[in-house]
């Protein structure tokens, strides 16, 4: 099972108004949560109180839209975007593979706003979104290079900002920070053979991670 995205970049933070800190838990009436005003006697909770928006320090995490499966399939080319958290209507969608800044966190979902083609910006359910990449070149060795250094093929990364078809990243386990190729930008890490990657290519010449 893939973890929720969501949880990890929202959980433990939101601060709002004078310090208090606040978890997608604690606003939700979660476990270890306070128990809400209203129990009866028996202990029976009240109704869950609306889960709490959060709303990253700006410029927000930079997360990857995928349409892949948890075996790494591809299962839709585009993701659709939503009016709000949990919503059934959609208002557009995004192409699997783009690249886009997180807005706001309601619980699960995330409202992303695209740094990549057609500018899109909505809510999306987690299990769609990527915050760590691969950083893969071009066969045959496929290593990928960081403000001209070589890294290893496969190397995981996050996106920290885009700017036309380069990317600044931070490699994953260090505080090393550069630019890297957007065509670089794979969900998924190189397979035997490398080059004959299943990583789907984006509208904008990269890849998923």
């Amino acid at each position: 099972m893939r973890r929720r995205l969501a949880t990890g970049l929202a959980g433990v933070l939101l601060v709002v108004g004078g310090g208090l800190a606040v978890t997608t838990a604690s606003a939700s009436g979660g476990v270890g949560a306070v128990p809400a005003p209203g129990s009866d006697a028996a202990g029976t909770p009240a109704p869950p109180r609306p889960v709490a928006v959060v709303r990253p320090p700006a410029p927000g995490p930079v997360v990857l839209v995928s349409g892949r499966d948890d075996h790494g399939e591809l299962a839709s080319a585009v993701v659709a975007v939503h009016p709000e958290a949990g919503s059934a209507t959609v208002t557009g969608d995004v192409p699997d593979g783009t690249l886009a800044r997180v807005v706001a966190i309601q619980g699960t979902w995330l409202q992303v706003r695209t740094l990549e083609g057609p500018p899109v910006q909505g809510w999306v359910d987690d299990f769609y979104l990527r915050r760590e990449i691969h950083l893969v070149g071009a066969p045959p060795g496929c290593r990928s290079a960081l403000d001209g250094h070589s890294l290893p093929a496969g190397q995981q990364a996050v996106v920290l900002d885009v700017k036309a078809r380069q990317v600044r990243v931070q490699v994953v386990g260090g505080e090393t920070t550069g630019w890297a190729p957007r065509a670089a930008v794979h969900e998924l890490a190189p397979t035997e053979g490398c080059g004959s990657s299943t990583a789907s290519a984006t509208h904008t010449g990269g890849h998923h991670h």
